[in-house]
């Protein structure tokens, strides 16, 4: 062996000191890009304000689901092919750089979130697809976001950087994201919950495509040709419709995969084989061995606690219990809107706080809360700090078809305490005269 060399030098092969050059560079580059590629991979990048977690998963279930190695971050941390590699909140840039830099991945699925934005940018150039679920009240107070608007305009950075000739995914139920459109440049896609919306009427009266339910039923229209996608009911995180806010979701994901070029076929697929337990941390539905149910959501701002409550009243209960907390880095009057958005939906309230006190006082953000709800409401509203505690708590008195919702900020400690206790996950909830019954999952 006369020598092994870890970086070998192509200079004597390009520049001889005798004989022909040999055009060494060229070769290797064209090992690595064959056939006139450029190494992209497609990026998808999903920002808003709810509704981005259960989204990206989607659209990354999808890609899965044909095949791909897909590279994804969010909330719930950065998968590579599935596996877990990297836990926590991964919506920055820096998480979204690990995927794009990984060698097996084939397709980038990116949750982008507003405080990775600002404090770090993008971790690319230009996305082939931009999603914008939606924008509400939520982290004004931070990083000199004072407004909604605001927050918009930070959000809005994800459709300026799709590239010529890709997609913009927007929701055409919400004003400020509509609002918004005439600074990308890309194609529209429009999504709605409901073919009666007029913007949708406007956009495909115009040639445009859009995606929206009629029927029970996710169709694709453009023009004049409308295609089914998926019955509603087929998709399991909808329980059969009844989750608002998850058909939304369900029906911006079809948009941003069928954007990505993903056949009908497989977006179909996709959506009939994502099961509740794959979207780990939301609307988790537990039963205790008393006949009362839990429900983990992360919801954390207005905008959340209200669709959870919507769908919350129309389950079948006897009363309807929560456990509720806002992080601490919120502005006093979104945590104010937060306690009025919740008082109209629950029958008994406990009052908790984030580990993570973000800059405030202990039993600070939870006085607001409670001075807020007790303005407005005659509930009983407790006050136990530790998450798992409140918990606890507000499930001491808790009956048969009693439903609790705990609003986490962890998620394990809690599912690990219903473990404990006995619970069993279920995938929906009946309160009858003999008393629940449950589908396992």
């Amino acid at each position: 062996m006369i020598e092994v060399n870890a970086a070998p030098g192509i200079r004597m092969h390009e520049h001889p000191s005798q004989g022909e050059p040999r055009r060494v560079a060229e070769a290797i580059v064209e090992s690595l890009f064959p056939n006139g590629q450029d190494g992209r991979i497609p990026i998808i990048s999903i920002t808003g304000t709810n509704g981005k977690t259960t989204t990206s998963r989607l659209v990354a279930h999808g890609f899965a689901t044909a095949g791909k190695t897909v590279g994804h971050t969010s909330t719930g941390g950065v998968y590579i092919g599935g596996e877990l590699v990297q836990p926590g909140d991964t919506t920055g840039p820096r998480s979204a750089r690990l995927v794009l830099s990984h060698p097996e991945v084939e397709v980038a699925v990116l949750e982008t979130a507003r405080g990775g934005i600002i404090r770090g940018g993008l971790a690319y150039d230009f996305a082939d697809v931009g999603v914008i679920t939606n924008i509400s009240l939520d982290h004004v107070g931070q990083d000199c976001l004072d407004t909604i608007d605001d927050i918009a305009h930070v959000k809005a950075l994800v459709g300026e950087r799709v590239r010529p000739g890709g997609i913009v995914v927007l929701n055409a139920d919400d004003d400020r994201v509509m609002a918004m459109r005439s600074r990308f440049q890309a194609e529209a896609y429009l999504t709605s919950s409901s073919h009666r919306n007029e913007r949708i009427a406007r956009h495909v009266a115009a040639g445009g495509t859009a995606f929206y339910v009629e029927d029970g039923q996710i169709v694709e229209v453009t023009g004049r040709v409308r295609r089914t996608v998926v019955s509603v009911a087929e998709i399991p995180i909808t329980l059969g419709g009844t989750v608002g806010f998850h058909v939304e979701n369900a029906v911006i994901a079809a948009a941003a995969m069928r954007a990505a070029g993903l056949p009908r076929r497989i977006v179909g697929k996709a959506l009939r084989t994502f099961e509740p337990d794959r979207n780990q941390g939301r609307c988790a539905m537990f039963q205790l061995q008393n006949g009362a149910y839990v429900i983990l959501d992360y919801a954390h701002n207005p905008a959340g606690f209200q669709r959870v409550g919507e769908w919350l009243a129309r389950l079948p209960h006897k009363r309807l219990l929560a456990v509720v907390g806002v992080p601490g880095d919120r502005a006093d009057h979104v945590v104010e809107q937060a306690a009025q958005a919740l008082v109209p939906w629950f029958d008994q309230f406990v009052v908790k706080e984030d580990e993570d006190l973000r800059g405030r006082k202990p039993g600070e953000i939870a006085h607001i809360l409670q001075t807020a709800m007790k303005q407005s409401a005659p509930q009983a509203v407790a006050v136990v700090l530790s998450e798992v505690q409140a918990m606890e708590a507000a499930m001491r008195d808790m009956q048969n078809g009693d439903v609790l919702c705990v609003f986490y900020e962890k998620l394990a400690p809690l599912e690990e305490r219903l473990s404990q206790l006995g619970a069993l996950r279920v995938n929906g909830l009946v309160v009858s005269s003999d008393g629940p019954s449950y589908a396992m999952l």
